[in-house]
């Protein structure tokens, strides 16, 4: 009786097709750093004035650049959920006792939310 020949291709084929979906999602999420609008306040007060914004471009832009620490004062579950890869979690009410791990010479772009 003749014997079957193993299909390789089944195997090649679900790899390439998982590569094209992990490359879809990296697209996904990195076309989402890269939005212009951001949502204005419900009562048109923005907290803390004095602090300067920074818009998503430029926030994409300094990403890109690797030009600033993203500094996530989220908690730390939400930090676990998702994040901007490479940035740092500090959440925000441990933010006091732990300035000193922060370099005072490199610019930080805060994330909340």
């Amino acid at each position: 009786m003749p014997r079957k020949k193993k299909n390789t291709r089944r195997p090649i084929a679900l790899l390439l097709i998982g590569f094209l979906l992990m490359v879809g999602a990296i697209a996904l999420f990195l076309s989402d750093l890269g939005v212009d609008q951001v949502a204005a306040p419900q009562n048109n007060t923005i907290p803390y004035p004095e602090i300067a914004r920074t818009g998503l471009a430029d926030a994409k832009s300094v990403y890109d650049a690797g030009s600033a620490v993203f500094l996530d004062v989220r908690t730390t579950a939400e930090f676990a959920q998702s994040r901007i890869p490479g940035s740092i979690n500090i959440p925000l009410d441990e933010l006091p006792d732990r300035l000193g791990e922060l370099n005072p010479e490199d610019r930080f772009l805060t994330v909340c939310t």
